[in-house]
Protein backbone atom coordinates (compact mmCIF):
# COMPACT_ATOMS: atom_id res chain seq x y z
CA UNK A 1 0.00 0.00 0.00
CA UNK A 2 1.62 3.46 -0.98
CA UNK A 3 0.81 6.43 1.14
CA UNK A 4 -0.69 9.59 -0.61
CA UNK A 5 1.57 12.89 -0.31
CA UNK A 6 -0.19 14.19 2.58
CA UNK A 7 0.03 11.05 4.26
CA UNK A 8 3.52 10.79 3.13
CA UNK A 9 4.50 14.20 4.28
CA UNK A 10 2.63 14.08 7.50
CA UNK A 11 4.85 10.95 8.13
CA UNK A 12 7.85 12.68 7.40
CA UNK A 13 6.95 15.39 9.56
CA UNK A 14 6.47 13.30 12.17
CA UNK A 15 9.41 11.31 11.73
CA UNK A 16 11.55 14.52 11.79
CA UNK A 17 10.36 15.99 14.43
CA UNK A 18 10.42 12.51 16.69
CA UNK A 19 14.29 12.62 15.57
CA UNK A 20 14.90 16.65 16.45
CA UNK A 21 13.16 15.39 19.99
CA UNK A 22 14.96 12.54 19.98
CA UNK A 23 18.58 15.17 19.72
CA UNK A 24 17.55 17.56 21.89
CA UNK A 25 17.27 14.61 24.88
CA UNK A 26 20.31 13.17 23.91
CA UNK A 27 21.85 16.54 23.97
CA UNK A 28 21.15 17.35 27.50
CA UNK A 29 21.27 14.03 29.05
CA UNK A 30 24.93 14.59 27.65
CA UNK A 31 25.11 18.08 29.09
CA UNK A 32 23.96 17.11 32.66
CA UNK A 33 26.31 13.84 32.71
CA UNK A 34 29.11 16.32 31.36
CA UNK A 35 28.53 18.75 34.22
CA UNK A 36 28.43 16.18 36.74
CA UNK A 37 31.53 14.77 35.84
CA UNK A 38 33.29 18.31 35.78
CA UNK A 39 31.65 18.97 39.49
CA UNK A 40 33.12 15.19 41.12
CA UNK A 41 36.65 16.11 39.15
CA UNK A 42 36.70 19.65 40.75
CA UNK A 43 35.32 17.82 44.01
CA UNK A 44 38.27 15.18 43.43
CA UNK A 45 40.83 17.85 43.15
CA UNK A 46 39.46 20.07 46.16
CA UNK A 47 39.38 17.38 48.72
CA UNK A 48 43.26 15.80 47.43
CA UNK A 49 44.17 19.70 48.11
CA UNK A 50 42.80 19.63 51.52
CA UNK A 51 44.10 16.52 52.64
CA UNK A 52 47.98 17.23 51.30
CA UNK A 53 47.62 20.02 53.87
CA UNK A 54 46.33 18.31 56.38
CA UNK A 55 48.01 14.79 56.78
CA UNK A 56 51.43 16.32 57.63
CA UNK A 57 49.61 18.08 60.49
CA UNK A 58 47.80 14.89 61.37
CA UNK A 59 50.78 13.12 61.41
CA UNK A 60 53.44 15.12 62.53
CA UNK A 61 54.25 16.47 66.13
CA UNK A 62 57.11 17.66 68.55
CA UNK A 63 57.95 16.50 71.55
CA UNK A 64 57.50 19.60 73.56
CA UNK A 65 54.39 21.12 71.32
CA UNK A 66 52.41 17.76 71.25
CA UNK A 67 49.35 18.51 73.32
CA UNK A 68 49.47 21.62 70.86
CA UNK A 69 49.96 19.75 67.80
CA UNK A 70 47.44 17.21 68.46
CA UNK A 71 44.66 19.75 69.28
CA UNK A 72 45.57 21.79 66.48
CA UNK A 73 45.19 18.63 63.85
CA UNK A 74 41.55 18.15 65.01
CA UNK A 75 41.04 21.51 63.34
CA UNK A 76 41.00 19.37 59.96
CA UNK A 77 38.97 16.79 61.02
CA UNK A 78 35.23 16.10 61.06
CA UNK A 79 34.04 15.56 64.73
CA UNK A 80 33.52 12.24 64.58
CA UNK A 81 36.82 11.75 63.60
CA UNK A 82 38.60 13.85 65.73
CA UNK A 83 36.73 11.74 68.48
CA UNK A 84 38.88 8.94 67.58
CA UNK A 85 41.91 10.83 66.97
CA UNK A 86 41.83 12.39 70.28
CA UNK A 87 41.24 9.06 72.12
CA UNK A 88 45.52 8.09 71.09
CA UNK A 89 46.71 11.28 72.57
CA UNK A 90 47.25 10.53 75.68
CA UNK A 91 49.94 7.55 75.08
CA UNK A 92 51.16 8.75 72.17
CA UNK A 93 51.57 12.45 74.15
CA UNK A 94 53.34 10.24 76.88
CA UNK A 95 55.49 8.40 74.61
CA UNK A 96 56.88 11.58 72.53
CA UNK A 97 57.46 13.73 75.75
CA UNK A 98 59.37 10.66 77.58
CA UNK A 99 61.35 9.46 74.13
CA UNK A 100 61.70 13.29 72.90
CA UNK A 101 60.30 11.77 69.72
CA UNK A 102 59.86 14.46 66.74
CA UNK A 103 57.63 13.04 63.64
CA UNK A 104 57.48 15.44 60.34
CA UNK A 105 55.26 13.58 57.61
CA UNK A 106 55.78 14.76 54.12
CA UNK A 107 52.95 13.71 51.43
CA UNK A 108 54.62 11.70 48.69
CA UNK A 109 52.11 12.04 46.27
CA UNK A 110 48.10 11.45 46.74
CA UNK A 111 45.30 10.77 44.36
CA UNK A 112 41.66 9.85 44.29
CA UNK A 113 40.71 6.31 44.62
CA UNK A 114 38.18 5.08 41.33
CA UNK A 115 34.65 5.67 43.22
CA UNK A 116 32.28 3.81 40.41
CA UNK A 117 28.80 4.40 40.85
CA UNK A 118 29.56 5.76 44.43
CA UNK A 119 30.69 9.32 43.17
CA UNK A 120 29.79 11.83 44.83
CA UNK A 121 30.91 15.45 45.40
CA UNK A 122 31.05 16.02 49.03
CA UNK A 123 32.70 12.33 50.06
CA UNK A 124 36.09 11.39 48.08
CA UNK A 125 38.44 8.68 49.14
CA UNK A 126 41.88 9.28 48.70
CA UNK A 127 44.94 7.01 48.35
CA UNK A 128 48.19 9.25 49.97
CA UNK A 129 52.17 7.92 50.16
CA UNK A 130 53.36 9.30 53.25
CA UNK A 131 57.15 9.56 54.64
CA UNK A 132 57.67 9.99 58.43
CA UNK A 133 61.13 11.16 59.41
CA UNK A 134 61.62 10.96 63.51
CA UNK A 135 64.25 11.84 65.41
CA UNK A 136 64.52 10.34 68.96
CA UNK A 137 66.34 12.06 71.78
CA UNK A 138 67.66 14.26 68.53
CA UNK A 139 69.28 11.28 66.55
CA UNK A 140 67.40 10.19 63.57
CA UNK A 141 65.62 6.86 63.92
CA UNK A 142 64.51 5.08 60.93
CA UNK A 143 61.85 6.21 58.91
CA UNK A 144 58.41 5.01 57.84
CA UNK A 145 56.73 4.74 54.67
CA UNK A 146 52.79 4.89 54.85
CA UNK A 147 50.26 4.09 52.95
CA UNK A 148 46.75 5.58 53.91
CA UNK A 149 43.25 5.61 52.27
CA UNK A 150 41.76 9.03 53.45
CA UNK A 151 38.30 9.48 53.17
CA UNK A 152 37.38 13.01 52.83
CA UNK A 153 33.99 14.77 53.64
CA UNK A 154 32.97 18.21 52.57
CA UNK A 155 31.53 20.16 55.52
CA UNK A 156 29.88 23.29 55.81
CA UNK A 157 32.11 24.25 52.60
CA UNK A 158 35.56 22.71 53.78
CA UNK A 159 37.05 19.23 52.99
CA UNK A 160 37.77 17.74 56.43
CA UNK A 161 39.46 14.04 56.93
CA UNK A 162 36.92 11.59 58.08
CA UNK A 163 38.55 8.73 58.51
CA UNK A 164 41.45 7.25 58.17
CA UNK A 165 43.17 3.50 57.53
CA UNK A 166 46.94 2.84 57.03
CA UNK A 167 48.53 0.04 55.95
Amino acid sequence: MRLRRPARRTALLALALASVVFALVVVTIVRGEESSAVERFDAQDAATAAASDALPRMLGYGHETIAKDLDEATEVMTEEFAKKYTELAPQLTTTAEQRKIDVTATVRTIAALECGQECSTTDVRLLAFVDQTRTIDGKPASPAALSIVVEMKKVDGDWLIDDLTTS
